[in-house]
């Protein structure tokens, strides 16, 4: 569904929109404030369920499976970075660019239902959402207040030290997904009913 489905109140999927994602990391290697705004993510047209996805309509409902994206995913928007990477100061704000490729997730969705007008409709209390990749690209433009210079050298230490600065990100990102798929969802949901949605 790349292009959405409006008659489910469902917009553009591919590419995502995402208004901001929130990084307050205080401790740690990777000590930042970080702000990713007006986040536009592509690739998620190319997302591949696993066959082996568990599911109970019975209660407590839920599902769960996994997902794979072998082509990767890329985000593009605004961030706003004040704070520490590793043992570096990191400072600037401007347009942004994160690639992650062969993304794998995981994801688990409970649910309650509700009925209207005689019939059941289910409606997501909780959606997680995790994901690992082999390599994550950063670009991060204006840094240090348009310093060429160590704006290129703090790219190209982000990028020898991903897998730190991954860790640290992920929480934030995967939160974002979580929160946009639920609502996505709960759209398609809300407007077909349970036995539309199981029956064969």
């Amino acid at each position: 569904m790349p292009l959405g489905a409006r008659e489910l109140g469902v917009f553009r999927l591919d590419p995502l929109f995402i208004s901001k994602v929130v990084i307050d990391q205080g401790n740690g290697p990777v000590s930042i404030d970080l702000q990713f705004t007006d986040l536009h993510i592509h690739g998620l047209k190319d997302a591949k369920i696993k066959d082996d996805m568990n599911a109970s309509t019975t209660k407590p409902i839920y599902f769960s499976g996994k997902t794979q994206i072998a082509k990767g995913i890329t985000l593009k928007g605004q961030y706003k970075v004040n704070g520490k990477v590793l043992v570096l100061p990191i400072q600037g704000e401007g347009e942004c660019e994160l690639n992650l490729e062969n993304v794998s997730a995981l994801f688990a969705l409970h649910c309650h239902e509700e009925t209207k007008d005689g019939l059941r409709y289910l409606n997501i209390d909780d959606f997680k959402f995790t994901f690992d990749t082999t390599l994550l690209k950063i670009r991060l433009e204006n840094l240090f207040k348009g310093n060429k210079e160590l704006s290129n050298n703090m790219n190209t230490f982000l990028n020898e030290n991903w897998k730190e600065i991954l860790q640290e990100l992920k929480p934030g990102i995967q939160d974002a997904f979580g929160i946009a798929f639920k609502e996505i969802t709960n759209r398609i949901f809300s407007k077909v009913p349970v036995q539309n949605l199981f029956d064969k």
